[in-house]
């Protein structure tokens, strides 16, 4: 195990060989800390971990969420990925070009101590869970230690009698399209992905069964997935006069994820 030494300025560093190049220099990892045991630590942590990486430390950030995101290509949602590569071409400013070797712990709280100055708590929280997923697959040795913004509760609105009344009335005569999702989403309690999904094939009677979800995957593009979690594959009995509204054949609600949010905005 690496020993490490006292500095002039009462910090302690750590040496682990890295490499020998080609003119026959030996090159080294150097490991900073305040005590002597916290800097040996952290270099035996990269020592145990540095061929675990999948990917250089060498690649910038910004390559290195692209290259996460393909090696996730066939695990994560086509929304989730569509998130990503958002955030991996806006959400990092000056980190974005720099390799994960030369970004430490104070350069990401730095990051996002400004980030979260213009954006909410739930917004930095996940753009750092990306940062901490990408660290942790191609630089598991840097252990990042972050202070994020306190979660704040969400408030929800639960709609009132007279408020779906209201919405039913309203599209019963302007908008069938969303009738039928208002209709499965007061009293079947789906999500807008699972209305959009819907076809008459997966109606049995008064029962509605839920298997599937519609994502949207960038532009104009929509997928279909599994539910968001496995608890949400269910089956759903619905009232008669819901099931009477739905067509027999096709897709129940001809609106995708969006155009239901839009539309039920604009109500």
């Amino acid at each position: 195990m690496a020993t490490a030494k006292k500095l002039k300025s009462g910090s302690y560093r750590c040496l682990v060989y890295d490499y020998t190049g080609a003119d026959g220099k030996r090159h080294y990892k150097s490991f900073t800390a305040k005590t002597k045991k916290e800097a040996e630590l952290m270099a035996a942590e990269y020592r145990m971990t540095e061929k675990e990486a999948d990917e250089p430390a060498t690649l910038s950030l910004k390559k290195s969420i692209e290259k996460y995101c393909d090696m996730k290509s066939n695990i994560l949602s086509p929304s989730t990925l569509r998130e990503y590569r958002r955030l991996g071409l806006k959400a990092y400013d000056t980190l974005a070009e720099k390799s994960l070797e030369k970004i430490s712990n104070y350069m990401i709280q730095a990051w996002a101590n400004a980030y979260s100055a213009s954006h909410s708590q739930k917004s930095t929280r996940n753009a750092y869970g990306l940062l901490y997923a990408v660290f942790k697959a191609f630089r598991p040795q840097l252990r990042l230690k972050t202070s994020l913004p306190q979660k704040i509760k969400t408030e929800l609105y639960v709609p009132t009698d007279a408020d779906i009344r209201a919405l039913l009335l309203y599209f019963s005569e302007k908008d069938q399209e969303m009738e039928k999702a208002v209709l499965l989403a007061a009293y079947g309690t789906l999500r807008r992905s699972e209305i959009a999904a819907l076809t008459s094939e997966d109606v049995v009677g008064n029962l509605i069964k839920i298997s599937k979800a519609t994502v949207d995957a960038g532009g104009s593009d929509f997928k279909i997935k599994t539910t968001k979690t496995s608890a949400s594959t269910r089956d759903i009995e619905m009232p008669t006069f819901v099931i009477k509204k739905l067509p027999k054949d096709g897709k129940l609600v001809n609106l995708n994820p969006n155009q239901i949010t839009t539309r039920f905005h604009r109500a």
